[in-house]
């Protein structure tokens, strides 16, 4: 699994997207988001076809992203940007169908969103979280995909200032 938190140049680096962490964790978070709607009945105005056309276009502008980098920078990061906005737009509607459940968010300081970005960490099969969605409630559920789409979403921003920095920097030279 290839970090770019570090000083890489990424637009210089032959990194494919199939490498990256949070492409990786965008396929889970589709491939989760899947079996979620799959297996319950989401109300409307969440839209649960939504959720899983946010999760796959995470997932697409990720990988095109990447591609597009060493042919146009600032398109890729444009589309990693999307991603982003993707990641933005799963939070919000998995938030909302938390609170028709009438149970709360988990903060980050809790002990179930901590175990969860634990196991998050220590695993990359989808399996396991498909495990723990289906065995959840639909708010615990819910909150499980949030804590998967944060971690995607600190991994893509890591990133996106990575690869910001470095056309602020490029542009500076010229």
């Amino acid at each position: 699994m290839i970090d770019m938190s570090h000083n890489t140049s990424l637009i210089s680096s032959l990194v494919t997207y199939e490498d990256l962490a949070c492409y990786k964790r965008a396929v889970i978070i589709h491939d989760v988001m899947c079996h979620f709607c799959g297996a319950r009945t989401i109300p409307t105005y969440v839209n649960g076809d939504m959720l899983i056309r946010s999760a796959r276009m995470c997932e697409l502008n990720i990988a095109e992203g990447c591609l597009a980098l060493p042919i146009s920078p600032e398109a890729g990061l444009v589309l990693l940007q999307s991603a982003q906005s993707c990641l933005v737009d799963l939070r919000r509607r998995l938030s909302s169908l938390i609170g028709l459940c009438n149970d709360g968010l988990w903060m980050p300081d809790s002990t179930k969103y901590k175990r969860m970005w634990e196991i998050g960490e220590e695993s990359d099969d989808v399996q396991d979280f498909i495990f723990w969605v289906s065995r959840s409630d639909d708010a615990a559920a819910a909150n499980i995909l949030i804590v998967l789409i944060n971690q995607a979403d600190v991994m893509l921003y890591k990133i996106i200032q990575s690869l910001a920095r470095e056309l602020s920097a490029d542009g500076a030279s010229e």
